[in-house]
């Protein structure tokens, strides 16, 4: 019988330890590929079940895989095993806020704490799970954070835009956007304009939809939740998996992985444009880069898949061209939210090194024009294949707007979908403590608070006329 790579390797493994196999579990799990991470664990499950990082890897991929019970059931057999852990304390306690368990969550934040009591990261966490006050010694520590010079910029711009959170609850407005301001200057990271409206100039000038637009494909349908970040993509996401015959991958990078290899495989080096890969384009180019799609997004399933899974990544909102060649039968929902609303809450949230344009006003300001000259583009060459959905109508007319969108992915009415908060999905965003209140109206307005500060926002917009206009818009 012949023997496995990792069969011929398993004496020196033993003796090397899990650290020596680890890098190979871990870029696996970055990469989003739980059920193969989870393939190589379980084959080293003899040799490295007591190992606290391996218990711990092994949680990640149990709940990359939505088995969230199983996920902190091996969480805490990795801290029995090394109970002053810190990260892991922050690990099981981020686990459990995402199920809306927020006891649990404050107990495994505070247990952290005792071990490392000045880390920015588990303060930040812990006041999501039982806010902070003002006065609150942590909030001290936070302050001092904030000025120390051997301290990371994330760490400080983490412990900077916790207190912004704290001054806004105590309505101290103008103290709480200088917080947020000094985070975002704190963070790396840049935004070219100049390649977005090349993008979306592009996409208006030679994007055609496929001509078997709503065929049905061999295989699952898909249904994609879109737009700006912070618009209300995970509200939907929620609203839409609550319904029996569906499932949600979340913020899957499926599409962005099989648009980078259709990009790879099809664009020359003198290609005018990023969109020059619809030349020529097969139905054999078209069924392969499906298949990478797939081979992607299904990582996220332990067993068979729903009939129809949604994919929610906001900024595929720029990309849902691509995905219409490859799945000619997907419905795309994309989500518009008041520019001032939308714009503060990108602001103020922190996403450490990602979303690059978040950190200034005129470049928020600058992205959501173009994400909305990209959705009417879509709006008229695609038809009923795209949905523009209110997030203001969605929370005033809950029902009415539910089945509007169900009927447009071809669902049958489901009264579950009226409930999103219950039940114990993972929420996996930075919007999880919303999408944990359900559909409410707390959305609505809220730049009103820091309208002065906003004014730059306003101006780099259109000024006043134009967000009239937008609500007058929204209004129908």
């Amino acid at each position: 019988m012949s023997r496995t790579p990792l069969a011929r390797t398993t004496p020196d493994l033993r003796n090397q330890g899990y650290p020596a196999i680890r890098d190979r579990v871990v870029a696996r799990i970055d990469a989003e590929r739980f059920r193969d991470a989870l393939s190589i664990l379980m084959g080293l499950r003899d040799l490295f079940s007591a190992d606290p990082d391996y218990l711990g890897d092994l949680a990640l991929c149990h709940w990359g895989l939505d088995e969230a019970q199983i996920a902190i059931d091996l969480m805490q057999i990795a801290l029995r095993a090394s109970p002053d852990r810190a990260a892991f304390h922050g690990r099981l306690g981020s686990m459990y806020l995402s199920l809306g368990q927020v006891d649990d969550a404050r107990l495994a934040f505070e247990r952290g704490l005792r071990q490392t009591p000045k880390s920015a990261q588990l303060i930040a966490a812990l006041d999501r799970a039982s806010p902070i006050g003002r006065n609150d010694r942590r909030t001290e520590i936070l302050r001092r954070i904030t000025r120390s010079s051997r301290l990371t910029p994330e760490e400080k711009a983490t412990a900077a835009n916790t207190l912004g959170r704290i001054e806004e609850r105590a309505c101290n407005f103008q103290a709480a956007f200088r917080h947020f301001t000094r985070a975002n200057a704190l963070l790396p990271g840049g935004y070219d304009p100049g390649a977005i409206d090349r993008h979306v100039a592009a996409q208006v000038a030679r994007f055609v939809p496929p001509p078997d637009l709503g065929a049905r494909t061999v295989g699952l349908r898909v249904i994609f939740v879109v737009g700006m970040p912070r618009s209300g993509t995970t509200l939907v996401d929620s609203i839409l998996e609550r319904h029996p015959d569906t499932a949600s991958i979340g913020e899957s990078q499926a599409l962005p992985r099989a648009l980078a290899a259709c990009r790879a495989a099809r664009l020359a080096a003198d290609a005018r444009s990023a969109w020059d890969w619809q030349d020529g384009l097969s139905a054999a180019d078209r069924a392969r880069f499906r298949a990478i799609y797939f081979d992607h997004a299904l990582q996220r399933f332990p067993g068979d898949p729903p009939e129809v899974i949604i994919d929610k990544l906001p900024l595929n909102a720029l990309e849902v061209g691509f995905a219409t060649h490859i799945l000619p039968d997907a419905r795309i929902i994309h989500l518009s939210r008041h520019p001032l609303d939308q714009g503060l809450s990108n602001f103020v949230t922190n996403f450490q090194r990602a979303n690059a344009f978040s950190r200034r006003l005129d470049h928020i300001a600058h992205l959501t024009g173009c994400v909305a000259a990209s959705a009417q583009d879509y709006a008229q060459k695609l038809g009923p294949a795209f949905r523009l959905q209110s997030y203001r109508a969605l929370v005033e007319e809950p029902e009415c707007q539910i089945r509007q969108m169900l009927d447009h992915a071809g669902l049958r009415w489901s009264a579950d979908c009226l409930s999103p908060e219950q039940g114990t999905r993972i929420v996996r965003t930075a919007s999880v403590t919303q999408v944990r209140r359900g559909i409410n109206r707390d959305g609505l307005g809220k730049w009103r608070r820091f309208a002065p500060e906003l004014a730059p926002l306003i101006d780099a917009l259109g000024g006043p006329y134009a967000i009239a206009t937008w609500e007058e818009n929204d209004r129908g």
